[in-house]
């Protein structure tokens, strides 16, 4: 008979609500936690790109249905290098026979939306206590596991000793809501700038999500422009023939660095999604990676609770083969920036033997948009 687990879950945003949501279905008794209450939890102002890897988690949690009323996909990706003036496109057809049946590269989700259905979700699930508002008070000695979720700025893991690799990169990064005329809903942009990447994601009803990275100076500077002129600027990078209309809410800003914990475990503390690693935004890699935590962790308290005694072992075995999937994103998105943010002549040529082999070869535009898509997902799947 499998042991029944109590555990906490510290941070009740995304990636915590989700594995909340999956460890009870494997019939642990959690406690939910966060500082904020659910207003604080609620009411940001952002988007995610989710990839088929979030998606095949969604569908096994029985959420996918709930999320599709409020989620709209896209099925063409263009990356465009705005030095080189070249662009590669990414379509249904580069996607692999196993997300075949989908004929989405990916899907764009509002932050409210995703949260509200996972609180009313948790809220509903009788072996879930969720405790919001107030400060982690709970003795961390009543729990068989005790697990971080509680972001990049982790209490939880700082006052564990658990050692990180991190450094700032000499970007920020620019969120807000525009409304766009003339626009494909169907397709999200990635623009390659000298400053910093440009994501142009859509959220359905010409409405999109603009994510601007550039120094830190110049998004403290475009934060105090008049929405007009932050308009406009907006208007002389998108596409051609795009035309944006109006900025929605309130513009916001956010420092960019690169955060790695030594080690994903220690005791019987486990770290999942932002309490573990945090990347540059650059390719939307973030949630999709932050989820299969909660999947892979999932399965090895699945394994805990059947043989307790071999806890350290899977714990072990988790940490390890989520460094595979998590290192991957790392360098890959490091690697990005680094390449396409410069001036250097080695790297205007590396990007024009990318951009040429992207263009010339489906093998090459596959191998990518796939990796983009599932990560090393299918390792451990």
């Amino acid at each position: 008979m499998n042991k029944i687990l109590k555990i906490k879950i510290v941070g009740a945003g995304p990636t915590g609500s989700l594995l909340g949501i999956a460890l009870s279905r494997i019939g642990c008794q959690i406690s939910l936690l966060d500082v904020k209450n659910e207003k604080q939890i609620v009411d940001r102002d952002r988007a995610y790109a989710l990839t088929h890897s979030s998606m095949k988690i969604l569908k096994e949690l029985d959420l996918s249905l709930d999320i599709e009323k409020n989620i709209n996909s896209f099925q063409k990706l263009i990356v465009q290098d705005s030095r080189l003036r070249r662009r590669v496109s990414f379509d249904s057809e580069d996607i692999s026979s196993i997300n075949s049946n989908s004929k989405s590269i990916g899907w764009i989700l509002n932050h409210n939306y995703l949260m509200d259905l996972l609180l009313s979700k948790v809220k509903s699930i009788s072996n879930i206590t969720l405790i919001l508002g107030q400060k982690n008070v709970q003795d961390s000695e009543d729990y068989d596991l005790v697990i971080a979720a509680d972001g990049i700025h982790s209490e939880t893991r700082k006052s564990s000793g658990i050692k990180e690799i991190k450094f700032n990169y000499k970007q920020s990064c620019l969120t807000t809501k525009i409304l766009i005329r003339n626009a494909n809903s169907h397709t999200a942009y990635e623009l390659l700038r000298e400053e910093g990447p440009f994501a142009i994601l859509p959220m359905g009803d010409d409405l999109y999500q603009i994510v601007w990275s550039a120094s830190g100076k110049k998004c403290s500077q475009r934060l105090t422009l008049p929405k007009s002129i932050l308009l406009d600027r907006i208007a002389s990078i998108i596409p051609e023939g795009y035309e944006p209309d109006s900025i929605l809410g309130m513009p916001n800003a956010f420092p960019i660095s690169f955060f790695m914990a030594r080690s994903f475990y220690k005791g019987k503390l486990i770290l999942v999604g932002e309490a573990a690693h945090s990347f540059h935004p650059v390719g939307g890699q973030g949630l999709n990676l932050c989820w299969r935590d909660v999947h892979s962790i999932t399965k090895t308290i699945n394994l805990i609770q059947s043989k307790p005694k071999y806890s350290k072992l899977y714990l072990s075995i988790y940490s390890l083969t989520r460094f595979l999937d998590v290192i991957f994103v790392a360098i890959s998105t490091d690697t990005l920036v680094r390449l396409f943010s410069n001036k250097s002549s080695l790297g205007y040529l590396v990007r024009r033997i990318v951009f040429k082999l992207m263009s010339m070869f489906s093998i090459v535009r596959k191998l990518i948009i796939n990796l983009m898509t599932s990560g090393l997902y299918r390792l451990h799947n």
